[in-house]
């Protein structure tokens, strides 16, 4: 994912801990958190580092199409495989 701070482009990579590439979708939340969904799950950027949030574990193939947080602070996801609610 291409990433721009106003002054330089840079790019962030599995190695920086965002789960899969490439992002199709980017939902920022109240928070202050960026969730990205790829065909791989879910990520999240939070204070200044990537961790994933789903799958917690393993290679399933997810493919994430759209994210949206809910009034309650939750997530919710479009996937391959039905709504997913976090």
């Amino acid at each position: 994912m291409r990433i721009y701070d106003g002054l330089n482009w840079g790019m962030f990579t599995p190695e920086d801990g965002l789960w899969g590439t490439p992002v199709h979708v980017l939902c920022a939340t109240q928070d202050g958190s960026i969730y990205a969904g790829t065909d791989l799950g879910i990520s999240r950027y939070h204070k200044g580092a990537w961790s994933r949030v789903f799958p917690a574990e393993g290679d399933l193939h997810w493919p994430v199409s759209d994210l949206m947080e809910a009034a309650d602070g939750s997530l919710w996801a479009a996937t391959a495989w039905g709504a997913l609610h976090l």
